[in-house]
């Protein structure tokens, strides 16, 4: 998880110990991570100050803070973690020192470029992200959804093949079987030779080399994900206008 991911604001939309009319009854509930690990947090009549960083739990990163602040007039103190469920959502735990504590869901207040899949037609959810009403595949495009993927992929993610087989030789010569299960963990930046984005994929099964292959031969294993969105749109791109 790196920092610049979990930065900036993010909006409280369910808490489990309260409902929307209490942790929204002031303004907007919400919790802000700043750029030095610090931040603040606000909902009801709870509002209070953080500092956090990241950790490793059973093997998987989450943000952990504690924090100190007040709730009406009486000071209150705890503990909080949250783990990025996706670009644009995560998910934890905010508890109070020998007293209640809540799961809550938070969404990334300034995520704009994501409303781009309240766009219901396929094709125009593509044109916006290369900023091309023709959809033509070519350097400049594919630069354009390169960038787009490295900003709005949650890395590493699941993924497998769309196909039978996949049509490159990716690693020393040898090419996996579609069927298998891998992390999609990069992305290769040369454009140009291959007239295609190819993604770096580790295969789960084993451990070993990263195989380089054509990221639109590959699907989400998450989904309803913000990312098998993506995938899906660029794979429909590659399929039919290359």
């Amino acid at each position: 998880m790196k920092k610049d991911l979990i930065n900036g604001r993010w909006n409280i939309v369910e808490m489990e110990m309260w409902d929307e009319d209490y942790f929204n009854m002031e303004e907007q509930a919400f919790i802000q991570i700043n750029d030095n690990g610090n931040g603040q947090f606000k909902f009801g009549l709870v509002n209070a100050n953080l500092n956090g960083n990241i950790y490793s739990v059973n093997g998987k990163e989450r943000y952990e803070f504690t924090w100190d602040g007040y709730a009406e007039m009486d000071d209150v103190f705890g503990f909080g973690w949250f783990i990025l469920d996706s670009y644009n959502k995560i998910s934890g735990e905010i508890r109070f020192h020998r007293g209640d504590s809540s799961t809550f869901t938070a969404i990334k207040a300034d995520s704009k470029e994501l409303d781009i899949f309240n766009i219901e037609n396929q094709e125009r959810r593509i044109a916006k992200i290369i900023g091309d009403p023709s959809l033509s595949v070519n350097t400049e495009t594919l630069t354009k959804y390169l960038h787009f993927f490295k900003r709005h992929m949650l890395l590493p993610h699941r993924v497998t093949g769309t196909d039978d087989y996949f049509s490159h030789v990716g690693y020393k010569g040898k090419t996996p079987s579609a069927y298998d299960e891998f992390e999609l963990i990069g992305f290769e930046e040369d454009i140009e030779e291959y007239s295609n984005i190819f993604g770096k994929v580790r295969r789960l099964s084993e451990k070993g080399g990263i195989f380089s292959l054509q990221l639109f031969e590959f699907e989400s294993l998450d989904k309803n994900s913000t990312e098998d969105k993506i995938l899906s749109d660029y794979s429909y791109w590659i399929s039919h206008y290359l």
